[in-house]
């Protein structure tokens, strides 16, 4: 037969874990926030996210512009 874990030991373990993937998710945000160049506290998450979209997509269109004007000039030649 099989001895249970006690419940007290079970959620210590639990908070352990927890404890574990809530430092690491912090990490990574401060991370992006530094890799943004924005001071943590400065925007919330939610304004950081945003900001990422934004940029990201200010990115796809520069891309885009350079590849029309790449296919262009190829075309004249």
């Amino acid at each position: 037969m099989k001895k249970q874990v006690p419940v007290e030991v079970q959620l210590l373990m639990l908070e352990s874990t927890y404890a574990g993937y809530r430092a690491s998710q912090q990490r990574l945000w401060r991370e992006l926030y530094d890799v943004m160049g924005i001071r943590p506290m400065q925007e919330s998450t939610v304004e950081l996210i945003g900001s990422v979209c934004m940029i990201i997509g200010r990115l796809k269109n520069r891309i885009e512009q350079l590849e029309v004007t790449e296919a262009a000039s190829d075309h004249d030649n």
